[in-house]
């Protein structure tokens, strides 16, 4: 159902806990499911691209409050039928929606109506996937072992391009 319908629908049911019901879907999610909408919430909250000397790189670039709110839309999108354009790439449409549930209180029914332990176990996936993020592209020894492989293809390339007669000296 699309979400400006659920929310006009919402806004004149009588019983507004019964109406947020009729529209879950799902009481669970599978695992792999889990930390592959996590990874996908992490990937797009913990980077931004920036262009450096007109090239384009990508930076670790932590922002919590759009992770919060994508965190909650996943939710939402998983467990209920509740539609928008959510791969649009357009955070204004998500922002929009997020405001749009939260303004008529329908967003803290539906996840109050999502079971405790598949709360618990989406929030645990959310946060083993964060910290595996930052232990693999943020740590120290993470760093270290990016600046020794760039190294050692460095060598590798100067070595290549070395006179040959100098090679076998």
């Amino acid at each position: 159902m699309d979400y400006k319908k659920f929310i006009d629908e919402y806004n004149v049911a009588n019983d507004k806990t019964k109406y947020v019901q009729k529209h879950m879907l799902n009481s669970y999610v599978p695992y792999e499911d889990k930390v592959a909408e996590c990874q996908k919430v992490v990937d797009i909250t913990s980077h931004k691209t920036v262009n450096v000397n007109g090239q384009e790189h990508k930076i670790y670039w932590n922002n919590t409050p759009m992770q919060h709110m994508f965190y909650i839309l996943t939710l939402i999108s998983l467990y209920t039928d509740i539609e928008w354009e959510k791969d649009s790439g357009d955070n204004n449409e998500n922002l929009k929606v997020y405001n749009e549930l939260s303004k008529n209180g329908s967003i803290y029914i539906i996840i109050s109506l999502i079971t405790p332990f598949e709360k618990q176990s989406f929030d645990t996936v959310l946060n083993m996937v964060e910290e595996d993020m930052y232990e693999n592209e943020r740590s120290i020894p993470s760093y270290l072992d990016t600046k020794i492989d760039a190294f050692s293809l460095s060598i590798n390339e100067m070595m290549k391009n070395l006179p040959t007669e100098l090679i076998n000296k």
